[in-house]
C-alpha cells in the first residue's frame, strides 16, 4: 500500500504579492507506478514579509510513486523569496531530495548534466534552449561562476552542443506605498527596460550560441503587473487596480509628448475605444519605442558578444496573426531596423491563434512571416513534441516530421520541440513519451543527412507575396472604435481580423496550389530583394506609405507582372485617411470604388460568385492586375472549426473558381507545381534551386492515405532536375 508523503521547507519572504497558494510553495508533481499522474500537490508560505517560517504538507498518494518533479515557486506575483532545508519523502523516512538546502557543494550535479547532454546527443540535437532569471548573482562575473552557468556552457561546447537563452526581468518587491519599487512599470521606456538591456550586456559575456531580445511570452502591457492588484497595502492596491491594458507610466507620456506634441490618455483600455488623432500618433509611437528598446539590446548584446546570435522566443506575440500593435512589437520592423538576426516563435498546431483548430499551415504561414521579417530571412521555429494539455488529441507522426520539413524549408534555422521533458517522459503530457522521443529523433536525423542540400538552395522564384502589417493594424484600429469608422473601412466587414484574414487566405492559395511563393513585409521590402521574382502580389494593400506606392510603380515598369487585390491605398503608413487613394494610378482606376455586389464570374468550366467591386472600371496597364473580390474575405480556412483539441482539423476544399482565378491572372508566368485540382488531398508541394541550378522538390503527403500527385514535365524557373 502507499505509504504517506511528506513535502516540507522553509522559506523567508519579502514583499511576496497576492493570497497563499501555489504560486509560493514547494510544488510537485508526481508519476505513479500504475502510470496515473498527479499534479500540483504544494506546501504553502504565507505572504507578505516574514522571516524563515517552515510549510509542510502530508498526504497519501492513490498508488506507489515512481518518480516526482520538486519546484520551489515563486510565481506570477511580485516580492523576494529564499528556500531552504527542503524535505520530500515518506513521512517519517528520509529525504529523498539532493541539495536539500541548496548547499554551494551539492549545486553542480555532474550525474544530471551528463544525462542531458547525453540526450542531446541521442536526438542529434546540436542545440538546448534554456531559460534562467535575470536575477542571478553569477551574471555579474563570468570569472567567478557562482552559479555554474559558465561550467555547463563549456562543457555542452565540448560536445558541440550550443545553448540558447531566454533570461526573465520580472517584477521587484514592493512592501507599501512607501517603498521604492513603487510605483513600477513592466515599461521599455521606463527602469525595467534600462534594467533588461543591462542585463542583456551581461549575460552576453557568457559563452552562449545564441540570447533572446525579449523576455519569455513578451507582450509590452501591464498584465505582469496583475498580482499586484492584489496587493496587502490599500494604495498599492487601488493603484495597480485602477491601471488600464496599455502603458501610461511618467516615461511614456513624457516621450508621447515630445514625439507627438499630443498628451497620452491616463488610461488605455484593451479595446480603443476612439480612433481619434491621438490614438492613432500612440499606435506608430508604441512600434518606435519598442523597436528602439530592442535596436539597445542588440546593441548591447554585440558589443559583449560579437558572435552571439541576437533571437527571440515570442510565445504569444503573434508573428502572423491579426493583432499586432497589443503585443507591441513590429516584428519586420525588428528585422530590419533593430538588427534582429532570428525572430522565433511558437506555432503549435493544437493551439492556433485563429478560430477553431489549425492545420499544419499554420506552421508553414508562420515560418514564411518569421523569414520575411529581415533581409537576411533566417528564424527560429519551436514545435509541439506531444500534446501540450491533456483534453487534447497527440499529434499524427506527420504533423511532427511534415511540420519541421516545412518549417525548415521555409526558413527556419533553428528547431526546437516544446518540451524535453515530454521526450524523457518527465512530464505527463506525451500519452507515449518514447514515441515523441522517436519522433523528434528521427526529425534531427534526417536533416542531419539532408543539411548539405539546404546549404546554398534558394527558394524558388515566383511569386512575392506582399503583406502588410499597417493594412491589419488599421483595419482593426477603425473596426474597433465606437463606433466603428465605416466611412473608412473599405469593405463591409467591421471584423477586426478582416484585413488579415484576406491576406492568409491568398497565401494558403498560393501554397496549396504549389505556386513558388515567398513572403515579404509590404512595409519594409527593398526592390533589390524581389529582383528574381517574375510576380508580386499584393492581397490587401489598406495601408501603405508613399514610398512602397512608388515601389510598386517600378516594379510594374520594370517588367515585373504586379497584383493588387480589393484594395488600393486608401490609408497611408501611419493611417492618415488620404485624399485620393495611392494605388489608383497604378490600377488605372479613375476614382476609387464604392458599390460591392455578388457577381457572377466564368473561368474555364468554371462558374461561380463572388463579391466584387461593381464599379472599379479599371483602364488596362500592361504588367498590372486587379482583382477587383474579396478573394480573401469570403474564403473559408479556419474560420468554420471548432476549437476542440481532440480532432484532427484538415484543410477545407479549395475554391474551384478562385483556383481557376488565380490560374488565369499567374500563368504562364508562374506555375504551380500541382498541375491539377486534388479534391480530398492535402499535399505540399515546394522547389528550391541549388547554386548548381539543380532543383530540391519537398512533397508532403498531409493525409492518410497514399496519394499520387502529377509533376510538370519541367519545374519553372531551373534547369531538370539532378
Amino acid at each position: 500500500a502507499p505509504k504517506p508523503i511528506r513535502i516540507a521547507g522553509y522559506s523567508r519572504a519579502e514583499g511576496v504579492e497576492g493570497n497563499p497558494n501555489w504560486t509560493y510553495s514547494i510544488y510537485l508533481d508526481l508519476k505513479q507506478t500504475d502510470g496515473t499522474a498527479v499534479y500540483g500537490k504544494v506546501a504553502t508560505f504565507r505572504t507578505g514579509s516574514h522571516d524563515w517560517e517552515q510549510a509542510e504538507t502530508i498526504f497519501t498518494p492513490a498508488a506507489p510513486i515512481a518518480s516526482a518533479t520538486v519546484h520551489v515557486f515563486l510565481r506570477n506575483v511580485g516580492g523576494t523569496a529564499w528556500f531552504d532545508d527542503l524535505f520530500v519523502g515518506e513521512d517519517g523516512g528520509p529525504n529523498l531530495l539532493r541539495c536539500a538546502g541548496f548547499e554551494e557543494e551539492d549545486r553542480v550535479d555532474p550525474t544530471g548534466r551528463r544525462r542531458l547532454l547525453e540526450t542531446t546527443l541521442d536526438l542529434h540535437a546540436n542545440a538546448l534552449h534554456i531559460y534562467l532569471p535575470g536575477s542571478l548573482a553569477g551574471w555579474e562575473d563570468p570569472r567567478k561562476d557562482a552559479d555554474g552557468v559558465r561550467g555547463f556552457l563549456e562543457e555542452a561546447a565540448t560536445r558541440g552542443i550550443g545553448a540558447w537563452l531566454t533570461v526573465s526581468e520580472g517584477v521587484k518587491p514592493i512592501r507599501d506605498a512607501k517603498d521604492p519599487n513603487f510605483p513600477q512599470y513592466y515599461c521599455v521606456n521606463g527602469s525595467w527596460g534600462r534594467d533588461w538591456v543591462e542585463t542583456i550586456g551581461k549575460v552576453a559575456r557568457f559563452p552562449l550560441a545564441g540570447l533572446s531580445m525579449v523576455p519569455d511570452e513578451y507582450n509590452w502591457n501591464n498584465g505582469r503587473l496583475a498580482p499586484l492588484a492584489e496587493h496587502r497595502d490599500p494604495e498599492v492596491k487601488a493603484f495597480y487596480q485602477q491601471l488600464g491594458t496599455y502603458c501610461t507610466c511618467p516615461d511614456c507620456r513624457a516621450s508621447f509628448r515630445a514625439a507627438t506634441g499630443h498628451t497620452l490618455p491616463a488610461h488605455l483600455p484593451a479595446r480603443l475605444a476612439t480612433a481619434d488623432e491621438t490614438l492613432r500618433r500612440w499606435l506608430t509611437w508604441r512600434y518606435d519605442c519598442a523597436n528602439q528598446w530592442l535596436a539597445r539590446s542588440v546593441a548591447a548584446a554585440k558589443a559583449a558578444n560579437a558572435q552571439l546570435r541576437t533571437d527571440s522566443l515570442i510565445c504569444v506575440t503573434p508573428l502572423c496573426s491579426d493583432f499586432w500593435y497589443g503585443p507591441g512589437v513590429a516584428w519586420d520592423r525588428a528585422g530590419y531596423e533593430a538588427g534582429l538576426e532570428y525572430p522565433t516563435t511558437d506555432p503549435y498546431i493544437l493551439l492556433h491563434n485563429y478560430l477553431g483548430d489549425s492545420t499544419h499551415w499554420y506552421v508553414t504561414e508562420t515560418t514564411e512571416h518569421l523569414a520575411g521579417a529581415s533581409p537576411q530571412r533566417r528564424c527560429g521555429v519551436v514545435l509541439e513534441a506531444s500534446r501540450l494539455r491533456h483534453d487534447n488529441r497527440e499529434l499524427a507522426p506527420v504533423e511532427r516530421y511534415g511540420a519541421a520539413l516545412s518549417a525548415v524549408w521555409h526558413g527556419a534555422r533553428e528547431l526546437a520541440w516544446f518540451h524535453l521533458n515530454c521526450l524523457t517522459g518527465d512530464n505527463q503530457l506525451a500519452e507515449d513519451p518514447a514515441y515523441a522521443y522517436r519522433g523528434a529523433r528521427d526529425v534531427y536525423q534526417l536533416l542531419e543527412q539532408i543539411d548539405s542540400w539546404f546549404a546554398d538552395a534558394r527558394p524558388l522564384p515566383g511569386v512575392a507575396l506582399l503583406f502588410s502589417r499597417a493594412s491589419c493594424d488599421w483595419w482593426r484600429f477603425y473596426a474597433e472604435a465606437k463606433p466603428p469608422r465605416t466611412d473608412l473601412l473599405s469593405h463591409a466587414s467591421d471584423d477586426p481580423r478582416a484585413a488579415s484574414v484576406a491576406q492568409k487566405e491568398v497565401l494558403y492559395y498560393l501554397l496549396r496550389q504549389g505556386y513558388p511563393t515567398t513572403l515579404y513585409y509590404l512595409d519594409s521590402v527593398g526592390e533589390a530583394e524581389l529582383a528574381e521574382h517574375p510576380v508580386v502580389v499584393v492581397p490587401f494593400p489598406y495601408a501603405i506609405s508613399d514610398q512602397q506606392a512608388a515601389l510598386l510603380e517600378r516594379l510594374a515598369a520594370a517588367g515585373k507582372q504586379v497584383v493588387v487585390v480589393s484594395e488600393f491605398g486608401s490609408l497611408d503608413e501611419t493611417g492618415q485617411p488620404r485624399p485620393r487613394p495611392a494605388l489608383l494610378d497604378l490600377l488605372g482606376l479613375p476614382q476609387a470604388p464604392r458599390q460591392q455586389a455578388p457577381v457572377k464570374l466564368t473561368r474555364g468550366p468554371v462558374t461561380g460568385e463572388i463579391t466584387c467591386w461593381t464599379d472599379a472600371k479599371a483602364a488596362p496597364r500592361p504588367r498590372v492586375t486587379y482583382l477587383p473580390g474579396a478573394f480573401g474575405l469570403e474564403l473559408p480556412v479556419d474560420r468554420s472549426n471548432e476549437r476542440k483539441g481532440k480532432l484532427r482539423v484538415l484543410p477545407p476544399e479549395l475554391d474551384p473558381l478562385v483556383v481557376a482565378e488565380w490560374r488565369a491572372v499567374l500563368e504562364p508566368a508562374v506555375t504551380p507545381l500541382l498541375q491539377r485540382e486534388l479534391r480530398g488531398d492535402d499535399v505540399e508541394l515546394a522547389a528550391r534551386r541549388g547554386a548548381d541550378g539543380a532543383t530540391l522538390l519537398l512533397a508532403i503527403n498531409w493525409s492518410d492515405e497514399p496519394r499520387l500527385v502529377p509533376l510538370p514535365q519541367q519545374l519553372p524557373y531551373t534547369q531538370p532536375a539532378a
